[in-house]
């Protein structure tokens, strides 16, 4: 496909926000707001899953440093590093555009003091709250801004607001984890639950299948006597095959109760 062509494409197609427009075309006030809103999330949400990235990161280092013996061992956690690294790479970018838009609509909103602790993404901020920046010794080390964007440290300098930011950052970064592995205990819970009945069920169905065709046995049908052993044969071989089907499933989920009793204190999420 030729370049002309591949640029007509939808997914090519800039999407124009009011922000791109300012200064050129009069937009409404409640646009404008309307991407104001937009962007400043944008900017917090990149900012946070930049910090989780970062975390990620971190401990693949760690684990890699560890644990990693070997070329192959190695090369397979510098994959996932690069991978963690394309998508801080992402969010950064994600960054910029947002606070760059802010930046456009801070004067028609008439916001002077709009960046609240957000500050131009450089590269040198894009580093581990652990991490010294480059010429800085261990006992000059200094936070990156992206740890403390969104917190009381954004507008109290100094190393007490520093440790503040790091602990308020990773007591609501615990939060979160907390809640979403919550989530997800509570969702498998349920999974467990719905498979246990699914499995009474198919008992119970082949169970009731296997007296349907015991019933069907010697019923009054207008053929001959020798349709009628034909008949019964069958129904009988189909009731033997519904019970053998319930027994196989009865021998082969036996153990499942004591199974899921074993990770019940373990998955309690209501307590």
């Amino acid at each position: 496909m030729a370049q002309s062509d591949s640029a007509t494409l939808s997914h090519n197609v800039p999407l124009l926000l009011p922000s791109a427009a300012t200064g050129i075309l009069s937009v409404p006030l409640t646009m404008l707001q309307s991407e104001w809103s937009l962007r400043h999330a944008q900017a917090h949400e990149a900012l946070s899953d930049m910090r989780g990235h970062l975390e990620v990161r971190s401990h693949l280092y760690k684990v890699k440093d560890r644990f990693a013996r070997g070329q192959r061992d190695n090369a397979r956690a510098l994959t996932m590093v690069k991978q963690v690294d394309a998508k801080i790479n992402s969010e950064a970018e994600r960054y910029r555009v947002a606070y760059h838009a802010m930046y456009l609509l801070s004067a028609p909103l008439g916001k002077s003091d709009w960046q609240g602790g957000l500050r131009p993404l450089l590269a040198a901020d894009i580093r581990h709250v652990m991490q010294n920046n480059d010429g800085q010794s261990e006992g000059r080390r200094g936070l990156s801004w992206i740890w403390s964007a969104g917190t009381s440290a954004a507008v109290l300098p100094g190393p007490a607001a520093d440790a503040q930011a790091v602990q308020g950052s990773l007591q609501e970064s615990l939060r979160i984890e907390w809640c979403k592995a919550r989530a997800r205990a509570r969702r498998w819970s349920e999974e467990v639950e719905l498979l246990q009945e699914e499995m009474r069920r198919v008992i119970a169905y082949h169970s009731w299948a296997s007296r349907q065709w015991q019933g069907r046995v010697s019923e009054t049908i207008a053929h001959s006597r020798d349709y009628r052993e034909g008949a019964n044969a069958y129904a009988y071989r189909q009731a033997a095959i519904r019970a053998s089907m319930r027994n196989f499933c009865e021998r082969s989920w036996m153990f499942v109760p004591d199974w899921v009793s074993l990770g019940e204190g373990s998955t309690e999420v209501d307590s």
